[in-house]
């Protein structure tokens, strides 16, 4: 029932019965009453209308919100592994480089020391061969020497100073064992 519906509702009369007026400001007091228990209620409802619309906003705000969580929950996960794949794929390019660097080092090495190799036996060579070349020009200074001494003898002339065999010996020691130092 509508407040303007009491307000227009009329009664039969009937002799001895209520004030007209009385019923006429009573049914007005209850129109009044429930115009405005109707104004709240439409007041209320209209709330409730918008508290639905905005409680709708923030479950579909709340739903968003979920959605980007996962979202970045799994982009997170996808970049941590694609982070372990580059991570162990640079280790394996990098011990892949560290073992070709090792292995041309090991040649490198070996080819190094085959030069030392040679190297050595040609300087044990120049030294075999400056030590007999001494040895040689040594025993030569000694028959010349000889030769030297034995003519002074012959001829009765003095012998010629110089170096003395010993002199000599011990000057071509000298340079032997500063070869061999080499």
């Amino acid at each position: 029932m509508k407040a303007e519906e009491i307000r227009q509702h009329q009664f039969a009369k009937r002799p001895l019965g209520y004030d007209p007026a009385e019923v006429r400001g009573f049914l007005e007091s209850v129109a009044m009453g429930l115009e405005h228990s109707q104004q709240k209620i439409d007041e209320a409802a209209r709330r409730i209308a918008e508290f639905e619309s905005q409680v709708k906003d923030c479950q579909a705000l709340e739903s968003s919100l979920r959605q980007a969580l996962v979202q970045a929950q799994e982009a997170g996960v996808a970049a941590a592994e694609n982070g372990r794949r580059e991570a162990h794929a640079l280790i394996r390019e990098a011990e892949a480089k560290a073992s070709v660097i090792v292995e041309r080092s090991r040649t490198e090495l070996a080819s190094v020391q085959e030069q030392i190799t040679i190297l050595r036996a040609k300087k044990d060579s120049i030294v075999a061969r400056l030590r007999m070349l001494l040895q040689s020009e040594l025993d030569l200074l000694k028959a010349l020497e000889l030769n030297a001494v034995g003519t002074s003898r012959h001829d009765g002339t003095a012998a010629q100073p110089g170096l003395s065999s010993a002199q000599t010996a011990a000057e071509a020691d000298e340079i032997i064992r500063a070869l061999d130092g080499i």
